[in-house]
């Protein structure tokens, strides 16, 4: 009676460990209050637009798993935020839902640094020009 107690308790324990393949939910890692320093260059029928400015975000979680909101731009621009999914290494994915259908994403680097720093480069075609952008961010609180 005594060892099958025993074994009984060591099954409850393995039983309480997690599996490897059990998912995990990184995004908390990633919310709160970010500072932002925003570069973009844009070409098109309209001209050349250069744009340098820094704003103050909030990182929050999105609707799915390991979804994070990620505000893209802020005023005094329109304010754009893209939902991205984090994996257990910082790296971001899904960029491509974020984009109209006659956006052609060239190139792109989306990444976490640690918990504390945000990398964003791309560069998207449009019928009528191209975008290219660089965002890092600090985590702020």
């Amino acid at each position: 009676m005594k060892n099958v107690l025993l074994i009984l308790l060591c099954l409850l324990f393995l039983s309480c460990e997690p599996t490897a393949n059990s998912p995990q939910n990184f995004r908390n890692n990633y919310t709160g209050t970010w500072g932002f320093s925003k570069h973009s260059y844009s070409s098109g029928m309209n001209g050349v637009y250069n744009i340098n400015y820094d704003y103050i975000d909030v990182i929050t979680c999105g609707e799915i798993e390991n979804e994070l909101s990620i505000p893209i731009s802020s005023p005094p621009y329109q304010k754009i935020t893209w939902r991205l999914v984090v994996d257990e290494s910082g790296n971001l994915s899904n960029l491509i839902q974020n984009l109209s259908n006659e956006a052609n994403l060239d190139s792109t680097e989306t990444y976490f640094i640690g918990v504390d720093s945000l990398y964003f480069y791309y560069k998207i075609y449009f019928p009528d020009g191209m975008n290219i952008t660089e965002i890092q961010a600090k985590k702020v609180l």
